[in-house]
């Protein structure tokens, strides 16, 4: 069996190029034991579509749920935060550096988003219908797992790169900010 899922989210060519996107060569899944890749496949499709439907609070989500499509709803993000700027002295050069890494993952996620949404979509559709196979199921959780891939790949890509913009001192003062805000949100959630 062969999956082609497509050019990785680019809904045209151009952004394809533009974003140094290629075709995805077909990948070939029979010497994959059958019986171990069904159910681990239907189990993951089903668990991440729970998941993704579900959302985390205080975010909100891009197209169907698209993971790292995030964006912090009515809280400032870190890095423009002035108490966390002083806190951990933070320079108005790092503030753009950093800044401008998130504005482009934020763009060069508009395609993935667009195709995770369409590819989550017709499994729902599948699922819906309920005419098909386990293995046409199995196939579109593959096809969608593509963009959902690329998506958590860009921002653990992203959250390295502004590790980078700091120096050692600020990256410790910023995680225990975040060690603190984590802690207060356990104690208002009673420690969940």
């Amino acid at each position: 069996m062969s999956v082609y899922p497509g050019t990785h989210g680019c809904s045209t060519a151009s952004a394809a190029r533009r974003n140094g996107l290629g075709p995805v060569p077909p990948v070939d899944l029979s010497p994959v034991k059958a019986s171990w890749f069904s159910r681990s496949a239907l189990c993951l499709g089903l668990v991440l579509i729970a998941s993704a439907t579900v959302g985390q609070p205080g975010r909100a989500q891009g197209p169907q749920g698209a993971p790292g499509s995030a964006i912090r709803q009515g809280r400032a993000l870190w890095w423009q935060d002035d108490a966390i700027k002083k806190e951990i002295g933070l320079r108005e050069d790092q503030v753009k550096r950093i800044d401008a890494l998130y504005a482009k993952r934020a763009r060069d996620l508009e395609p993935l988003n667009t195709e995770f949404a369409k590819q989550r979509a017709e499994l729902n559709r599948l699922m819906s219908d309920r005419s098909v196979g386990t293995a046409a199921i199995e196939l579109q959780v593959a096809r969608m797992e593509v963009p959902r891939v690329k998506i958590n790949e860009s921002y653990f890509a992203m959250l390295y790169r502004m590790y980078l913009v700091l120096d050692p001192d600020q990256n410790k003062k910023l995680q225990a900010v975040f060690d603190r805000q984590r802690d207060r949100g356990r104690d208002a959630t009673g420690g969940r």
